[in-house]
């Protein structure tokens, strides 16, 4: 942290909604991931832990309440998480017993926990959805959004420019998606959702517009997959899978979308294919007559 203190860096705390706030670095860092501090009327939780904290920081989120409880949405997380506990009274470090072994530095403070759904706080529930790592696990914040719920997801699920779909990576650096298995783990262990099935707002770690989405889309139920070009139908594993924001009007228009672009395709292709080939056929039947004109003429002589 002193060295990235001595190279100019700094924290930026930013207020995103009444009960949420992001911390970043800046000039931006890595990556560009925040972390999230969540605040209820029972105590803080912090949701990930950034390589910096400064006095600054410290001191925002002293005046919002403290820190009383630290969660994480993966691995990638944990190098400060200790440093950040010990800043705010020896906070609650939870970290799941999958991703054990990628703790680099053990503690008192560290409690791990055994992957079934954990109410951190009243109204904010870790969920272990598993995939980008064992112990990856999504935030549930029941009264986010205005009360419509809000889901914290890290790297666990990506939220992309076209907010009706969100995506999943095994590998972000190489673009490598989950398998479709993955992805019905996914759905699986995040049942507990379904109890709350309208989600407004998915929050991801980017310190960017890309970082959330809030839509009317995202109030539907996220339940529905498609399967990509080059998935393996016997749903082991997939070159590429998204989750898709069901709506039934877009379950409606989509085939007809399909068909239509099929179509088009199709008649293009014959349309090329045929002005192609009508300039072929004059150019054979011009040569056929100017082989026999020669013969014509000599039989018209005679």
């Amino acid at each position: 942290m002193d060295e990235l203190k001595a190279q100019g860096y700094a924290n930026e705390v930013r207020d995103l909604e009444p009960g949420l706030t992001g911390i970043g670095i800046v000039p931006s860092f890595s990556i560009g991931q925040r972390a999230l501090l969540l605040q209820t009327p029972a105590g803080n939780v912090l949701y990930d832990c950034i390589s910096l904290l400064d006095d600054s920081a410290i001191a925002a989120i002293q005046a919002r309440g403290g820190i009383q409880a630290i969660c994480f949405s993966h691995p990638h997380f944990y190098d400060s998480m200790v440093s950040w506990s010990l800043a705010f009274d020896d906070a609650t470090i939870i970290v799941p017993e999958a991703d054990r072994e990628h703790v680099m530095r053990p503690h008192a403070n560290i409690q791990y926990w055994d992957g079934q759904p954990l109410e951190v706080m009243p109204g904010a529930t870790l969920i272990q959805c598993g995939g980008h790592f064992e112990g990856s696990a999504v935030l549930h914040w029941a009264d986010g959004a205005d009360g419509k719920g809000a889901l914290f997801v890290g790297d666990s699920i990506t939220v992309v420019p076209d907010r009706r779909f969100v995506s999943f990576m095994t590998s972000y650096p190489n673009l490598i998606p989950l398998s479709a298995s993955e992805i019905e783990q996914h759905r699986s262990r995040c049942g507990a959702l379904r109890l709350r099935p309208h989600i407004r707002r998915v929050v991801g770690p980017q310190c960017n517009a890309r970082g959330q989405g809030s839509s009317p889309t995202l109030g539907l139920p996220l339940h529905r997959t498609y399967p990509r070009v080059g998935e393996n139908q016997g749903g082991s594993e997939s070159y590429s899978r998204r989750l898709y924001i069901s709506n039934p009007a877009y379950d409606r228009i989509l085939p007809l979308i399909a068909t239509s672009g099929f179509l088009i395709v199709t008649l293009t292709a014959l349309t090329l294919s045929v002005s192609r080939i009508c300039p072929a056929i004059s150019s054979a039947t011009l040569s056929i007559k100017s082989l026999l004109s020669p013969s014509i003429t000599a039989f018209t002589i005679s």
